[in-house]
């Protein structure tokens, strides 16, 4: 975070988005509000002569985030938020005023289950392409690595508890769903509702891995939104409609098996994800869930 406040660092990166603006024909036309600053990222609000633009920065070991989010917005536009400029050799990304969040919306269950249903469909159609994800760096989480990586962050641990661990990817891999594209942080913080249209946003924490890691945030909050209980028939019917996109390769009752299988196993997922973000970070204890908090919930997952 030391970055993001050094005077330097900031007439360098705002040069640049001016730079960039002023190629666009949207010359800035305010003072930029850095309205974000954390380990993993800062964003600056930028007023310009055509609207507000976004001026998002990322560390270096987090710049796939860039090449990423610029690959999605010309595989899939009409699913992801646009990128008006990108620079991934300095971790920079400008973006248009993405609309309404759908934290801000006051959406109902069809919203949720909009949301949910769209999601899928763009990670059945990036699942093909898995070699184009790692070759721009997205982070390879998928089953067959992570009872290694969990090994690695709890050492000493009984080794029956890792061989469950480990018994529980088979068992998910055998369900046989592919690997593609999930993004750890999937909440209606990083979903824009536009009219009929939504686009994902924020691929900081994605990664290549089961699809299904990606549930148990986005159940867990709609389950607060809608203020219902997280076992209620509201958020079952979110689940199953995610998971009804995936028909093609289970019968429901196997997918339902999966969803539970994939929320044991993602804690060691979010650890992976928690560790590169926080690299560079002077106190990481101060944003939300520590590293111990964590490992906590996988041996809770686990017993």
């Amino acid at each position: 975070m030391r970055l993001w406040a050094d005077e330097e660092w900031r007439a360098g990166a705002l040069a640049w988005a001016r730079d960039e603006l002023e190629r666009l024909g949207r010359p800035i036309a305010g003072a930029p509000d850095q309205f974000h600053v954390r380990p993993w990222s800062t964003i600056f609000r930028i007023p310009t002569a055509d609207g507000v633009v976004y001026f998002k920065a990322v560390p270096r070991q987090l710049s796939h985030e860039v090449r990423l989010t610029a690959w999605l917005a010309r595989q899939f536009p009409d699913r992801v938020l646009p990128v008006l400029a990108a620079d991934d050799r300095r971790g920079f990304m400008l973006f248009p005023d993405g609309g309404v969040r759908l934290r801000d919306a006051g959406a109902g269950l069809g919203a949720w289950c909009q949301v949910v249903a769209g999601y899928a469909e763009l990670q059945l159609l990036v699942a093909p392409r898995l070699s184009e994800l790692l070759a721009l760096g997205v982070p390879d989480r998928r089953l067959r690595l992570l009872p290694k990586a969990l090994a690695a962050m709890m050492p000493g641990q009984r080794e029956e508890l890792l061989a469950r661990y480990a018994a529980l990817c088979d068992e998910l891999a055998a369900i046989g769903l592919p690997d593609t594209l999930q993004m750890d942080d999937f909440h209606d913080g990083n979903v824009f509702l536009d009219r009929e249209r939504l686009r994902v946003f924020d691929w900081g924490d994605a990664s290549v891995a089961h699809p299904f890691f990606s549930l148990r945030m986005i159940l867990e909050t709609a389950a607060k939104r809608l203020a219902v209980s997280p076992d209620g028939l509201e958020i079952r019917r979110v689940r199953d409609t995610y998971l009804e996109r995936f028909n093609g390769f289970a019968a429901i009752s196997d997918l339902r098996t999966a969803a539970v299988l994939a929320h044991r196993i993602v804690p060691t997922v979010r650890m992976l994800a928690w560790q590169l973000a926080y690299a560079e970070a002077d106190h990481p204890d101060q944003w939300g869930e520590t590293l111990e908090d964590l490992l906590e919930q996988q041996r809770s997952a686990l017993v």
